[in-house]
């Protein structure tokens, strides 16, 4: 008995092994991008993005419309940032082929390693590193994972680090309006300051909300009958 117990066990322990490693190498396959930036023109930056797709994984090529959701998207936080046209791509890697998915709809797919461009226009200050997020599509035969998200941070070439600080004339930091309660430690050492805690805690099981219960709880714990 005991010994089918534990085979149950190690073949469910397996079980779930395997699935989390099918899991991790389904994402390792197409979430290895390289993000790099290229100065245009004031405040123009051409991005580029790049993976090596292994296996039989795909990648959907950008500027595609695929059951009403993009194929590639640049989404950026600030909304001084934005992307100027199509992404651009090199039709050489691209295959087309008719999916079943989509009803031998004609994709356009990368099968090997991809890559393509964008151009961004950034208004007003130009900050050092850029954050972003890529949405991408990928999949293979029967398995389409749209909007695939890929949080980015690149360097602007000519970029300003950020040194902004909000500054509040009425505020003095050393001259408080009000107690912010550090009087009562002040100059009292950990030691003190533990005895003063332990003592607070005794007297708090005399009140009489908490009293009654301490025979209930070592009732509890220690499994004993009044």
């Amino acid at each position: 008995m005991q010994l089918n117990i534990k085979l149950t066990i190690f073949l469910l322990f397996s079980l779930f092994l395997s699935i989390i490693s099918t899991a991790q190498d389904s994402a390792i396959q197409v979430h290895n991008w390289k993000v790099e930036s290229k100065k245009t023109g004031e405040g123009k930056y051409e991005m580029i993005f790049s993976t090596a797709v292994s296996a039989d994984w795909q990648i959907y090529a950008p500027n595609q419309v695929l059951l009403d959701v993009k194929t590639t998207e640049l989404n950026f936080a600030d909304s001084a940032i934005k992307q100027v046209g199509d992404f651009v791509t090199d039709d050489v890697q691209i295959k087309e082929e008719a999916s079943s998915i989509f009803e031998n709809t004609t994709v356009r797919l990368f099968s090997g390693d991809a890559q393509w461009k964008a151009i961004i226009q950034i208004e007003g200050t130009v900050p050092a590193k850029l954050q972003g997020s890529l949405h991408y599509t990928y999949g293979k035969k029967d398995e389409f994972y749209p909007a695939t998200a890929f949080p980015f941070i690149v360097s602007l070439e000519g970029g300003v680090e950020s040194t902004t600080q909000i500054a509040v004339p009425s505020i003095d930091i050393n001259n408080p309006v009000n107690d912010c309660g550090d009087e009562g430690t002040k100059n009292k050492s950990i030691l003190s300051i533990f005895l003063l805690g332990l003592l607070g805690g005794i007297i708090a099981l005399l009140t009489p909300c908490v009293f009654p219960m301490i025979p209930v709880t070592v009732t509890f714990f220690t499994k004993k009958s009044q």
